[in-house]
């Protein structure tokens, strides 16, 4: 072997032994790293993803809260606004020929306006919103099922004249939009005593002097023998959210003086009325405007 082979091998070896040591000594390094980063402190807990502790309600008396707005009543814009609001949500279209999955979506938005009425009239906690959404998110189910099964038995014949026709029946369609089938809110979720004052669970009036019902029961449009208490069209509001003594319809010198009726209501009175009258936002718009000119 020469010389000069025996230095090529020597200088392989070195290098080799080189190259296999930097290996080793990065491979430490990273385990070495690796024990370290295992052994820090956990981040401060500004930075997790923690749940965060539920907004405390702010403290009001639901019932002195709801005998000051149905004193205090409405503006002309207060009520252009609920009924804006009313139509951009697309819930005063009119029961027309349309596809299910509209008809579905008008109801789910009926559902969103009839939960912001209780949550502002109620003063309704965060949790008790959740309950409500809950079950009204399971009758939405039950009823979704029975429109769907409705439709699918196809139409209703009938024989006129000698001939048999196919009529489509509106009754699902009502019975899916109606709110007056929905259950009352105490039905749908656990209302505190002050709370449950504002409405009909029991037949007996509040218990609480300061809230005198206008009328004794929530579809009766008479008390005593007297009639005309309250227009006909707004008893299902009341059958929500009670009319006070204080909100004298029976006043109003011009009985058909529709913005004169509605600037004696509390906001949640006006926006569950339109959930029974869908068709009064257009009326209340045409009103409106009339006031303009």
């Amino acid at each position: 072997m020469t010389r000069q082979v025996r230095l090529s091998l020597v200088w392989l070896v070195f290098a080799t032994l080189v190259t296999f040591t930097a290996v080793w000594q990065v491979q430490v390094q990273v385990v070495r790293d690796l024990r370290q980063r295992q052994q820090l402190p956990p981040p401060p807990a500004k930075t997790r993803h923690a749940p965060r502790p539920p907004a405390v309600a702010a403290a009001v008396d639901p019932v002195a809260d709801y005998i000051k707005r149905c004193r205090k009543g409405l503006t002309n814009r207060e009520i252009g606004w609920i009924a804006g609001d009313f139509q951009n949500a697309g819930l005063d279209a009119p029961v027309r020929a349309a596809t299910r999955e509209e008809y579905l979506r008008q109801r789910a938005g009926l559902q969103r306006w009839y939960l912001a009425a209780l949550a502002d009239g109620l003063h309704l906690e965060k949790s008790q919103i959740s309950q409500a959404a809950a079950a009204l998110g399971e009758r939405f189910g039950r009823d979704k099922a029975d429109f769907i099964e409705a439709l699918a038995a196809g139409p209703r014949p009938f024989q006129h004249n000698g001939k048999w026709y196919g009529l489509t029946s509106a009754e699902p369609i009502r019975r899916l939009l109606d709110a007056r089938r929905w259950p009352a809110p105490w039905e749908l979720c656990e209302l505190m005593p002050a709370q449950a004052e504002i409405g009909w669970k029991s037949s007996a009036p509040s218990p609480d002097d300061r809230l005198s019902f206008l009328l004794e029961g929530p579809w009766k449009a008479d008390r005593g023998g007297a009639t005309g208490l309250v227009p006909e069209r707004f008893l299902g509001a009341n059958a929500v959210f009670p009319l006070l003594v204080a909100q004298q319809f029976t006043a109003l010198e011009n009985p058909a003086d529709l913005l004169a009726k509605l600037r004696l209501l509390h906001p949640a009175q006006a926006r569950t009325l339109l959930l029974f009258e869908p068709e009064m936002a257009r009326e209340i718009v045409r009103a409106l405007d009339g006031t303009e000119k």
